[in-house]
């Protein structure tokens, strides 16, 4: 199966090749354009199109697409979460919508549910609270240790990081992990540099935008 991922984060691109697995022949570009010259060469299976792309809105690709003989599903993929955002998307004729803070299982499953004829998360009668099965847990296990690794984060990077996504401040994390304050400041300095961010929230947003979901659960 092909998949066409355009989005201008290339860590996100190729966080989902490696979520996606040998079983799927994964391709990336970072803009519009190279998208449609992609789709022009090559038959695509599902297309996944970021809405913020840098030359282009990803909704006017989205239209192009479907004006193609034969346009393949595409799932739109955003950072807004609104629901104006995901109407168009559905108008213009997308076969999904994910927000890019899901975890890595939902798009896994989102590809596969849509790469068969069906929908996901553009119906209102759609609910993403699906069971996921063994498999997809193992996937997502997979996709983190890929990601954890490309970005090179040790595991005790990775314990401040999960606290700090869950709003802990350094004296509480320091004290949760048997640390000094002064370590916790340290790993803390270190992640905002991996992640190219400044502050907690923009590390928070980076997090979710990848995708990245540590302990996934049945």
């Amino acid at each position: 199966m092909r998949v066409l991922v355009v989005d201008d984060h290339e860590m996100f691109a190729q966080s989902v090749k490696h979520l996606l697995g040998t079983s799927y022949k994964v391709s990336a570009v970072t803009s519009g354009t190279e998208a449609l010259k992609t789709l022009s060469d090559q038959r695509c299976d599902v297309v996944l199109l970021d809405h913020n792309l840098p030359d282009v809105d990803g909704l006017t690709i989205l239209k192009v697409i479907q004006a193609l003989p034969t346009p393949p599903p595409v799932i739109m993929l955003s950072g807004n979460d609104s629901a104006n955002l995901l109407q168009e998307a559905k108008r213009l004729g997308a076969a999904g919508f994910l927000h890019k803070s899901l975890p890595a299982e939902e798009l896994l499953s989102a590809v596969r549910r849509v790469a068969s004829g069906q929908s996901y998360g553009i119906d209102d009668s759609f609910k993403s609270t699906d069971s996921f099965q063994t498999n997809d847990i193992i996937d997502t296990r997979k996709f983190n240790a890929v990601v954890i690794d490309e970005l090179g984060i040790t595991q005790r990077q990775l314990d401040v990081l999960l606290l700090l996504m869950q709003g802990d401040a350094n004296k509480t994390i320091a004290r949760k992990l048997g640390i000094a304050d002064s370590t916790v400041k340290t790993h803390v300095k270190t992640l905002f540099q991996v992640l190219k961010v400044n502050n907690r929230v923009a590390c928070c947003n980076r997090v979710t935008e990848l995708g990245l979901l540590v302990e996934p659960t049945l």
